[in-house]
């Protein structure tokens, strides 16, 4: 949403669980551009780690979370 957060409480996700399960692949590509990216809840509750692949030639992009974690117990587990 890069930085707005919607009003209405039924906007949970910009894209569906479905959506998400149908870009699933068991050979993610290898080569290419590696991007990371860290997330923090609003609430500062919670924090993730993307990580996207750009592999050249029209191959789609690559996305995953590596990591996504409470912060009850600080981000040390961002740094491993």
């Amino acid at each position: 949403y890069l930085g707005w957060w919607s009003d209405d409480v039924s906007v949970e996700r910009v894209v569906s669980e479905q959506a998400w399960g149908r870009c699933r692949t068991e050979n993610p590509p290898k080569d290419g551009v590696l991007c990371c990216a860290v997330k923090f809840s609003p609430d500062g509750g919670e924090g993730a780690i993307a990580v996207c692949r750009k592999p050249g030639g029209g191959i789609p992009m690559h996305v995953e979370v590596a990591r996504a974690k409470s912060l009850s117990h600080g981000i040390g587990w961002a740094r491993a």
